[in-house]
């Protein structure tokens, strides 16, 4: 093929190809438009009739892709929206094409033939009205009901199903374990929306799949992907479906309602993230209730079985971080003298100690000889969220698999100080991001998760354990702002944050943060006038800004 073609020569193949496909000639059509997108990859077009072929061949999942392709490269044209709720249809996706349908009404994208289906989809697949059978089936009680009808129960699933679009776009979101900050965020954030399930979608970034950073090659990050990221999924039973997908293949998404994007404010075009604390600290200030990460099944049996293969003994777990990066004071590395010495005591107490390793450290001599350190933990996620959650007690640091276990409903001691010489252990950093000061603990973290802001010793790390022996975990009750000074940081934090999100545009959660923080400032005797502050900020679009006013006034 001719890669130096012209565009007028792109346009006389297409041309070609369009009287061959009227004419129902459809062999060669469908030859001339592969031809053109051989050319042109993102020929919106040729994408589109292509697709409307494999149609006609009933290879819907084929082409509903070209039709996510043209709408990527035309998002404006109604007939590639028609055309791509009409073939979600075809495939019985009827929620899909419902939401679709009425997103592109609200959007000005309403011809004669989506407004058609519209109708379509009102009339013929209405929601059906719930019976006493039927409240039965969605309770998922299903001997005392009377009729058991496949039909019926995916005629009702998907009447009541809600979903929460996650959004985690390389382009501006690390390739790390931020991540877990990401998926806890989205869970808390639909839990307080009240919606049933999430949908994510891991988009590429603009060239090649990931953010240009200096942490990590492309190809570290891949292999980071592959072993962090996509085993991370499994810990979020909410979520139901993910992609990994190019921008382009989402621009449906830029029509949905924004109650049901998460983070606020995302559009393919203009990409937002949340992986650092900021909504976790808006959270915890609005009241919001807790979410929680937690090990699939087949992960928990393995840990069982673990558990079985050292007696059933307690067992506690120390991770350690044996990197050298942004550690140089060395505050972020086990004290190997210390946990030697404190084993020497749990053991006597018939308590197993577990060493988590940094996955560099696996297979290579042991840190302490004698002490089992479990490496299929260090290379299998999920199975290390497993061993955290049936651990007697996991002792960590400032790491990345840190909140894998804080997340989570393990029960964690997290060992705790600033480091001023390193940007995201500093005491700017965790003030401005997590609302934390010195002797405070992590926003949205039940009571089975502890910062202690002391030095490991032998004697704590006893006291710590024998604690955990005679207490039941608590797992739904949050920690509590440790100070008058951690209220104020979290109301800065928080308060940003409200800005941020009313900049894009304006929920009733909104409404509930601002008088969580009115509330909240008026505890601390502060004069500080929120609602003034927000007239003030000249970042927030005027309309945004009043229909905000409106909400809260």
């Amino acid at each position: 093929m001719d890669s130096n073609l012209n565009c007028s020569d792109i346009s006389q193949i297409f041309e070609t190809a369009l009287q061959a496909h009227t004419t129902n000639d459809f062999i060669l059509a469908q030859t001339l438009y592969e031809e053109v997108l051989t050319i042109e990859p993102e020929h919106a077009e040729a994408n589109h009739n292509l697709g409307v072929l494999y149609v006609t061949q009933k290879e819907y999942l084929k082409a509903l892709e070209l039709f996510k392709i043209a709408l990527g490269a035309s998002p404006d044209v109604s007939l590639f929206w028609a055309t791509y709720i009409d073939t979600l249809i075809k495939l019985d996706r009827i929620t899909e094409a419902k939401t679709i349908a009425q997103a592109a009404k609200e959007n000005g994208l309403f011809c004669e033939r989506i407004q058609s289906l519209h109708q379509f989809l009102a009339n013929d697949h209405q929601e059906p009205k719930s019976n006493d059978n039927d409240v039965l089936l969605i309770k998922g009680k299903y001997k005392q009901a009377k009729d058991i009808n496949p039909k019926r129960l995916v005629a009702l699933s998907n009447k009541t199903k809600k979903i929460l679009y996650c959004v985690y776009d390389m382009e501006v979101s690390p390739c790390s374990y931020d991540f877990l900050t990401f998926l806890h965020s989205a869970e808390i954030c639909r839990k307080q929306r009240l919606l049933d399930e999430i949908q994510l979608l891991i988009v590429h970034a603009n060239s090649g799949y990931f953010r240009k950073d200096t942490i990590r090659t492309d190809e570290q990050n891949l292999v980071f992907f592959h072993n962090v990221i996509i085993p991370a999924i499994s810990l979020l039973p909410s979520c139901n479906d993910f992609s990994w997908s190019r921008r382009d293949t989402l621009v449906w998404l830029n029509a949905i309602t924004p109650s049901q994007v998460f983070p606020r404010g995302y559009k393919t075009s203009r990409p937002t993230t949340e992986y650092l604390g900021h909504a976790l600290v808006a959270a915890k200030i609005r009241g919001d209730s807790p979410g929680h990460l937690q090990a699939p099944k087949y992960a928990t049996d393995l840990a069982h079985k673990f558990k079985k293969n050292i007696g059933n003994s307690n067992y506690i777990t120390v991770t350690t971080r044996e990197i050298l990066r942004d550690d140089a004071s060395g505050s972020r590395k086990m004290d190997l003298e210390v946990w030697r010495n404190a084993f020497d005591r749990l053991l006597k107490l018939n308590i197993v100690p577990v060493i988590v390793r940094d996955t560099g450290g696996i297979f290579s001599k042991p840190l302490i000889e004698g002490i089992i350190e479990l490496d299929t933990a260090s290379l299998h996620l999920p199975f290390r969220a497993a061993i955290y959650e049936n651990a007697l007690l996991n002792f960590i640091k400032p790491n990345g698999p840190a909140s894998i276990a804080l997340y989570g409903k393990a029960r964690t001691i997290n060992f705790m100080e600033f480091d001023n010489n390193v940007k995201a252990m500093s005491k700017i950093w965790y003030e401005k991001n997590y609302g934390m000061v010195a002797e405070s603990q992590f926003p949205m973290i039940g009571k089975n998760a502890k910062f202690v802001w002391k030095p490991e010793t032998e004697e704590l790390i006893t006291e710590l354990v024998e604690q955990a022996l005679g207490t039941v975990p608590t797992i739904t009750q949050l920690q509590s702002f440790g100070s008058s000074q951690n209220l104020i940081a979290s109301v800065n934090t928080a308060t940003a944050y409200l800005i941020r999100c009313i900049t894009f545009n304006v929920l009733n959660e909104d409404r509930a943060l601002f008088l969580a923080l009115e509330n909240t400032i008026l505890s601390t005797g502060s004069e500080f006038d929120l609602l003034q502050h927000i007239k003030n900020d000249m970042s927030i679009p005027i309309d945004e800004k009043n229909s905000f006013l409106d909400l809260v006034t």
